[in-house]
């Protein structure tokens, strides 16, 4: 609009009239273009903004996430430990019943009035 009547006259040639009210459009077409550019920048802020705590919820997420691996991963390595040491103590609870067992095998065999048994 101002573009073509700029270029269709030689500012030279405008009066203090004219040259007034292209100065009034031009302050107009100004303060319209910063208005513009502001609302663009608030826009884009608003938009980071939302990012940053949308990245900020995915962050905390992950880093529950992470600590509640790392308790599952402890506790696997816990576990097969604390399986072997069950497993270790089952062991050791059957070779004691068996010893036990043997030994009241041989208590009963002295105590048996059987002939043959009485011979070992």
């Amino acid at each position: 609009m101002i573009q073509s009547e700029l270029e269709a006259q030689n500012i030279e040639n405008l009066d203090v009239t004219e040259l007034t009210q292209l100065e009034k459009q031009l302050d107009a077409i100004l303060r319209q273009t910063r208005s513009r550019k502001m609302q663009l920048m608030m826009e884009t802020i608003t938009a980071l903004i939302e990012k940053g705590k949308k990245l900020g919820e995915e962050k905390d997420l992950m880093e529950k996430e992470i600590a509640a691996l790392m308790v599952e991963k402890a506790n696997q390595q816990e576990q097969p430990t604390a399986i072997a040491a069950a497993n270790d103590n089952h062991v050791d609870e059957e070779m004691e019943g068996e010893r036990e067992g043997e030994a009241d095998e041989r208590s009963s065999c002295a105590h048996t009035k059987h002939p043959v048994l009485n011979l070992f």
